[in-house]
């Protein structure tokens, strides 16, 4: 098995031709999901009628006041060494299938752990503020340390820990170098490059992030030949970076297109829509998300995050700019927090860098 997940994660992280793939846009986003979703051969349904209903008992203030930003332990000596980081964490925001040996052995669950980790590589960055350099020097020795992972272990839930290890290491090497390659010293570099000028455009920034780094260019091939794009990394990355720092640098990230965003989305809006009842799956794919067992990166885990982005686009249409996509995917998930949601087992897809 971990055979075939490290031969996946190489996949992932492999540079792709632009010629033989769909151009990483947010239309594109939007389009693939909603075909894949009302696919026949989708394994997801959208219950409209509970869709309905959800949406008719929606409180804007309650969404508003759910929207929230990821909150930084420290304080950073400028925008150039925060947007460093920032980027850097959500580079690395994956790994949610390994959040039950995480919690076993670490304490906490995935976001927590990799946030830990990535504060602990900034302070430890040799300059100051994480860099190219910094990436590519990552080791195991560091990430054991930075991580809080124990030594390599044969156990169960040990060998699932040296997996992700090994996944840490591969983007951040993979990326360090694509950075190098590209020019810059760090993706606060590569940040203003791609966004300054007389209109800086979110869209255009998330397709640029998504065609220079493959950990950004999240999206599936499916087994009828189609893909599907999801770019969640990318997205919030940008929509984060635009509601911290968008005002302070509003000559370089104050988009106004970022409204156009879809929901970032993995494996908990989902198992949100699941609980409400507004997608339904086929009972063997239920009895195999509730006994834990591991979704492929493939086409199931992808009918579940691509109906809940057809679902969240629907919800969006609805409230016409009332709310965007950022309010509505941080309401989602701030629901999937009580206890009613976390009681219910999510799908967990261990061989992906995306999420």
């Amino acid at each position: 098995m971990f055979t075939n997940i490290r031969e996946n994660i190489e996949h992932e992280l492999a540079a792709r031709s632009r010629t033989s793939t769909l151009a990483a846009t947010i239309d594109n986003v939007k389009r693939t999901c909603f075909e894949l979703a009302n696919s026949p051969d989708c394994s997801v349904k959208i219950n409209v009628t509970r869709l309905n209903s959800f949406i008719n008992s929606l409180d804007i203030k309650e969404i508003k006041r759910s929207s929230h930003l990821m909150d930084n332990p420290i304080e950073f000596r400028d925008e150039f060494s925060e947007i460093n980081f920032h980027m850097t964490l959500h580079l690395f925001n994956f790994g949610h299938g390994f959040r039950h040996p995480l919690h076993q052995i670490c304490g906490c669950g995935a976001w927590q752990a990799m946030k830990k980790g990535i504060l602990r590589l900034h302070l430890n960055a040799s300059k100051g503020f994480i860099d190219a350099e910094a990436l590519i020097g990552l080791s195991v020795e560091k990430v054991n340390d930075y991580f809080q992972f124990p030594a390599l272990d044969s156990s169960d839930y040990g060998q699932k820990l040296n997996l992700l290890r090994d996944m840490i290491l591969q983007v951040a090497h993979c990326t360090g170098a694509r950075l190098v390659e590209l020019g810059y010293a760090s993706f606060t570099d590569f940040i203003f490059d791609h966004s300054s000028g007389t209109q800086p455009s979110a869209t255009k920034l998330v397709e640029n992030l998504a065609d220079h780094f493959p950990a950004f260019d999240d999206r599936r091939c499916l087994s009828s030949g189609n893909e599907v794009l999801f770019l969640k990394k990318a997205q919030i990355a940008i929509a984060e970076l635009f509601q911290k720092l968008g005002n302070a640098l509003s000559r370089t990230i104050s988009f106004e297109d970022v409204y156009q965003f879809t929901v970032a989305c993995d494996n908990v809006l989902p198992c949100v829509l699941r609980t409400l009842g507004i997608i339904a799956i086929n009972p063997d794919l239920e009895n195999r998300i509730n006994s834990k067992q591991f979704l492929p990166a493939g086409d199931e885990e992808a009918h579940l995050r691509a109906s809940a982005i057809s679902v969240t686009e629907m919800i969006l249409k609805s409230a016409k700019g009332t709310f965007w996509a950022k309010e509505l995917g941080d309401y989602l998930w701030t629901l999937g927090k009580e206890p009613r949601f976390r009681k219910v087992e999510r799908h967990a897809t261990i061989e992906t860098c995306f999420y």
